[in-house]
């Protein structure tokens, strides 16, 4: 079960990056998180990266992209093969990173 949720949060919308510790309103919030991107899935129809540095990801074949409340959402069946290959170059030079991620547990999953 651990192995399920650490490949569901890792899994379904990645967001990594540095953030300014208190910008000064939401428009710079917003410029200095598309600045320092470094990948965002949005799972809409494949794992492409959408920042600028083109990680993409690959899907074996256990992890499949659907959409859940009209988003791109990547579908785990818990299968061996059911998780996101992130690119293996993405965090060479990072000293810290933000993961940020929307989560569903189906509730009748034991």
């Amino acid at each position: 079960m651990h192995k399920k949720i650490v490949a569901l949060l890792i899994s379904i919308v990645f967001i990594m990056g540095s953030f300014a510790a208190f910008a000064q309103d939401e428009s710079q919030d917003l410029e200095n998180l598309n600045e320092n991107l470094i990948l965002h899935y949005d799972f809409n129809e494949n794992a492409n990266d959408k920042s600028p540095n083109g990680y993409n990801a690959t899907l074996p074949s256990g992890a499949v992209i659907t959409t859940f409340d009209q988003r791109g959402v990547v579908r785990l069946t818990g299968a061996a093969t059911s998780y996101v290959q992130l690119p293996v170059n993405y965090a060479n030079s990072l000293e810290d990173f933000t993961i940020s991620t929307d989560l569903y547990i189906d509730p009748t999953m034991s």
